[in-house]
């Protein structure tokens, strides 16, 4: 069933793109909520410290995410940067 746009996606596309997109969303601001967490059972002088840790920490994910990761979770796609074509 075509859900009435013009670049043809269907209804089912569309309600998984939206949960993918929630999804993140939510694991995102999990990541913020853990660092405020941490912050918060820290003397202040330590705060800025673990933010920091928490922001390579989602930084270091997401790009392990984009070289591995979609292609484990969606199957198929270019090699890892670096290796040879199968």
């Amino acid at each position: 069933s075509d859900a009435g746009g013009s670049k043809g996606g269907t209804l089912q596309y569309m309600i998984d793109t939206v949960w993918i997109i929630t999804a993140a969303l939510l694991c995102f601001f999990l990541q913020a909520g853990f660092g405020l967490l941490e912050a918060g059972a820290l003397r202040a002088k330590n705060a800025k410290n673990i933010m920091l840790k928490n922001l390579m920490d989602a930084c270091i994910g997401g790009l392990v995410y984009y070289c591995f990761g979609y292609a484990i979770c969606y199957g198929g796609g270019a090699p890892p940067p670096g290796l040879p074509p199968p």
